[in-house]
């Protein structure tokens, strides 16, 4: 798994879902799975998020992280912004996995390429298809 250490920050349910999805494919953890407010108004900024009230923020409330940025590893990840993904067949794979072990483990999570849950990739208003979050 590349940047395993950012899991410590997590949720331990998540912690415990990723490093089982690990064994099933090789995950690489994000660097922006872990915020600060700052950090989150730059991504609101430049539209790599649309709230500022994000699951990716340790705040005193929820001192870990209550969202996963990941993919599989290695990930040809985009070169000229989020629209200019170079390998979505992987990505949507991963995040099949990732979906299918939380609900094998009973963990409730929300997935960033489909919000609704729906299964229609394309009814959309945000994707974020690196995005996982713990449903509360």
């Amino acid at each position: 798994m590349k940047n395993a250490h950012l899991l410590n920050q997590c949720e331990p349910r998540l912690r415990t879902l990723f490093l089982q999805v690990d064994k099933i494919t090789q995950v690489d953890v994000l660097p922006s799975t872990i915020r600060t407010l700052a950090e989150q108004e730059e991504f609101v900024r430049i539209g790599r998020s649309k709230t500022l009230n994000s699951m990716h923020l340790m705040t005193p409330e929820h001192p870990l992280s209550r969202a996963v940025d990941a993919g599989p590893w290695p990930m040809k990840w985009p070169q000229d912004g989020p629209d200019k993904w170079l390998d979505w067949g992987r990505l949507y794979y991963f995040a099949g996995v990732v979906m299918s072990t939380a609900n094998q483990m009973g963990i409730k999570i929300r997935y960033g390429g489909d919000w609704n849950g729906n299964f229609d990739l394309k009814d959309q208003n945000f994707y974020d298809g690196v995005h996982f979050e713990l449903v509360e």
